[in-house]
């Protein structure tokens, strides 16, 4: 790995002081490998789920919050997520 980038990792602790030094610096800053494998195992883990099941899963098919007993139909939920 490049140490022009700054690898975000679940092993790698984001504290302010950090952040701000990233920020300023215009550092690049990517997802390392473990953290890709992990969002994707996610990914596939919730698309297994809410295929298999329309029971609610909170945030993924029912709305934050105070929303929390409010369902979201699978055609809308994809309006609700960002790209």
């Amino acid at each position: 790995m490049s140490a022009d980038v700054f690898y975000l990792d679940p092993s790698t602790h984001l504290d302010l002081p950090t952040l701000r030094q990233l920020l300023a610096s215009g550092q690049t800053v990517k997802l390392s490998p473990v953290a890709t494998q992990r969002i994707e195992a996610c990914y596939q883990y919730l698309h297994n789920r809410l295929a298999q099941s329309d029971a609610p899963v909170y945030g993924i098919n029912t709305g934050f919050g105070a929303l929390c007993n409010t369902g979201i139909a699978p055609r809308s939920g994809s309006s609700c997520k960002s790209t």
